[in-house]
Protein backbone atom coordinates (compact mmCIF):
# COMPACT_ATOMS: atom_id res chain seq x y z
CA UNK A 1 0.00 0.00 0.00
CA UNK A 2 3.03 2.45 1.06
CA UNK A 3 4.28 2.13 -2.52
CA UNK A 4 0.98 2.69 -4.20
CA UNK A 5 0.61 5.81 -2.34
CA UNK A 6 3.98 7.10 -3.07
CA UNK A 7 3.69 5.78 -6.83
CA UNK A 8 0.94 8.58 -6.96
CA UNK A 9 2.28 11.17 -5.10
CA UNK A 10 5.63 10.78 -7.14
CA UNK A 11 3.25 10.72 -10.24
CA UNK A 12 0.98 13.79 -9.40
CA UNK A 13 4.65 15.55 -8.53
CA UNK A 14 5.75 15.13 -11.64
CA UNK A 15 2.77 16.13 -13.56
CA UNK A 16 3.11 19.21 -11.74
CA UNK A 17 6.63 19.78 -12.82
CA UNK A 18 5.36 19.43 -16.01
CA UNK A 19 2.66 21.90 -15.65
CA UNK A 20 5.00 24.53 -14.02
CA UNK A 21 6.67 24.25 -17.29
CA UNK A 22 3.87 24.45 -19.48
CA UNK A 23 3.01 27.75 -17.43
CA UNK A 24 6.02 29.00 -18.27
CA UNK A 25 6.15 28.53 -22.02
CA UNK A 26 9.95 27.75 -22.78
CA UNK A 27 9.79 24.31 -23.96
CA UNK A 28 13.05 25.01 -25.97
CA UNK A 29 14.65 24.41 -22.61
CA UNK A 30 13.95 20.90 -22.75
CA UNK A 31 14.63 20.37 -26.52
CA UNK A 32 16.17 17.11 -25.99
CA UNK A 33 12.86 15.44 -25.03
CA UNK A 34 11.94 16.37 -28.23
CA UNK A 35 11.85 13.75 -31.45
CA UNK A 36 15.13 14.47 -33.66
CA UNK A 37 13.26 16.36 -36.53
CA UNK A 38 11.83 18.79 -34.36
CA UNK A 39 15.27 19.16 -32.11
CA UNK A 40 16.67 19.83 -35.90
CA UNK A 41 14.25 22.41 -37.03
CA UNK A 42 14.44 24.03 -33.68
CA UNK A 43 18.07 24.34 -34.18
CA UNK A 44 18.10 25.83 -37.18
CA UNK A 45 16.11 28.48 -36.09
CA UNK A 46 17.38 32.02 -35.60
CA UNK A 47 14.63 32.68 -32.98
CA UNK A 48 16.15 30.31 -30.76
CA UNK A 49 19.91 31.02 -30.64
CA UNK A 50 21.77 31.28 -27.47
CA UNK A 51 18.56 29.68 -26.02
CA UNK A 52 19.04 25.80 -26.96
CA UNK A 53 20.54 23.97 -24.04
CA UNK A 54 24.28 22.90 -24.77
CA UNK A 55 25.20 19.14 -24.22
CA UNK A 56 27.35 20.41 -20.95
CA UNK A 57 23.92 21.86 -19.79
CA UNK A 58 21.99 18.33 -20.58
CA UNK A 59 24.43 16.40 -18.78
CA UNK A 60 24.80 18.74 -15.73
CA UNK A 61 20.84 18.80 -15.39
CA UNK A 62 20.52 14.62 -15.12
CA UNK A 63 23.27 14.51 -12.89
CA UNK A 64 21.71 16.35 -10.70
CA UNK A 65 18.51 14.88 -11.68
CA UNK A 66 20.45 12.00 -10.91
CA UNK A 67 21.58 12.93 -7.20
CA UNK A 68 18.11 14.11 -6.75
CA UNK A 69 16.78 10.90 -7.31
CA UNK A 70 18.61 9.25 -5.04
CA UNK A 71 18.39 11.56 -2.40
CA UNK A 72 14.62 11.29 -2.75
CA UNK A 73 14.74 7.53 -3.44
CA UNK A 74 16.51 6.91 -0.51
CA UNK A 75 13.95 8.73 1.51
CA UNK A 76 11.62 7.20 -0.20
CA UNK A 77 12.50 3.64 0.83
CA UNK A 78 13.29 4.66 4.58
CA UNK A 79 9.44 5.67 4.73
CA UNK A 80 8.28 2.34 2.84
CA UNK A 81 10.01 1.16 6.01
CA UNK A 82 11.82 -1.79 3.64
CA UNK A 83 14.40 -3.87 5.25
CA UNK A 84 17.51 -4.62 3.20
CA UNK A 85 19.64 -4.20 0.04
CA UNK A 86 17.26 -6.22 -2.02
CA UNK A 87 13.83 -5.13 -0.72
CA UNK A 88 14.83 -1.64 -1.35
CA UNK A 89 16.09 -2.22 -4.87
CA UNK A 90 12.74 -4.03 -5.89
CA UNK A 91 10.76 -1.19 -4.26
CA UNK A 92 12.95 1.86 -5.75
CA UNK A 93 12.67 0.02 -9.14
CA UNK A 94 8.88 -0.44 -8.93
CA UNK A 95 8.22 3.13 -8.08
CA UNK A 96 10.46 4.59 -10.43
CA UNK A 97 9.33 1.88 -13.29
CA UNK A 98 5.39 2.78 -12.35
CA UNK A 99 6.55 6.68 -12.90
CA UNK A 100 8.29 5.99 -16.15
CA UNK A 101 5.25 4.56 -17.28
CA UNK A 102 2.93 7.16 -16.38
CA UNK A 103 5.37 9.18 -18.57
CA UNK A 104 5.34 7.10 -21.72
CA UNK A 105 1.38 6.52 -21.54
CA UNK A 106 -0.30 9.72 -19.89
CA UNK A 107 2.33 13.05 -20.39
CA UNK A 108 4.26 11.72 -23.90
CA UNK A 109 1.49 9.47 -25.38
CA UNK A 110 -1.73 11.44 -24.59
CA UNK A 111 -0.66 15.35 -23.57
CA UNK A 112 2.25 16.12 -25.60
CA UNK A 113 0.34 14.33 -28.76
CA UNK A 114 -2.52 16.45 -27.91
CA UNK A 115 -1.92 19.45 -25.85
CA UNK A 116 -0.85 22.39 -28.49
CA UNK A 117 1.24 24.24 -25.49
CA UNK A 118 3.93 21.51 -25.85
CA UNK A 119 4.70 22.62 -29.23
CA UNK A 120 7.38 24.66 -30.05
CA UNK A 121 6.29 27.95 -31.85
CA UNK A 122 8.03 27.01 -35.93
CA UNK A 123 7.11 23.47 -35.32
CA UNK A 124 3.33 23.40 -35.01
CA UNK A 125 3.64 21.78 -38.92
CA UNK A 126 5.44 18.40 -37.99
CA UNK A 127 2.32 17.03 -36.48
CA UNK A 128 3.55 13.40 -37.58
CA UNK A 129 6.95 14.08 -35.63
CA UNK A 130 4.73 14.87 -32.44
CA UNK A 131 2.53 12.01 -32.71
CA UNK A 132 5.81 9.78 -32.93
CA UNK A 133 5.62 6.53 -30.78
CA UNK A 134 8.20 5.04 -30.71
CA UNK A 135 10.82 7.88 -30.16
CA UNK A 136 9.20 8.17 -26.51
CA UNK A 137 8.74 4.50 -26.28
CA UNK A 138 12.60 4.50 -26.95
CA UNK A 139 12.92 6.85 -24.09
CA UNK A 140 11.13 4.73 -21.91
CA UNK A 141 13.44 1.23 -22.37
CA UNK A 142 16.30 4.14 -21.67
CA UNK A 143 14.18 5.00 -18.20
CA UNK A 144 13.85 1.51 -17.38
CA UNK A 145 17.71 1.16 -17.39
CA UNK A 146 18.53 4.30 -15.30
CA UNK A 147 15.84 3.17 -13.05
CA UNK A 148 17.56 0.16 -12.89
CA UNK A 149 21.21 2.03 -11.78
CA UNK A 150 19.33 4.48 -9.66
CA UNK A 151 17.54 1.63 -7.84
CA UNK A 152 21.11 -0.29 -7.08
CA UNK A 153 22.61 3.41 -6.26
CA UNK A 154 19.49 3.88 -3.74
CA UNK A 155 19.47 0.70 -2.06
CA UNK A 156 23.60 0.46 -1.66
CA UNK A 157 22.76 3.85 -0.31
CA UNK A 158 20.18 3.08 1.82
CA UNK A 159 21.84 -0.16 3.09
CA UNK A 160 24.68 1.17 4.02
CA UNK A 161 23.26 4.37 6.07
CA UNK A 162 21.17 1.64 7.94
CA UNK A 163 23.24 -1.29 8.60
CA UNK A 164 25.31 1.62 10.46
CA UNK A 165 22.94 2.65 12.51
Amino acid sequence: MVLFIQCMVVSLLFSLAILVQLIKNDSVKNLYNYPPNIQKRVKSMKEYEGRIPSGNDKLTFKLMGAVVFVLVGVLLVWTAEVDGFLEAFIHMFLLFTVVNLYDLIVIDWLLFRYVKRFRIPGTEDMVKDYHNYWFHFVAFLKGIVIGLVIAVVVAGVYSLLFSIV
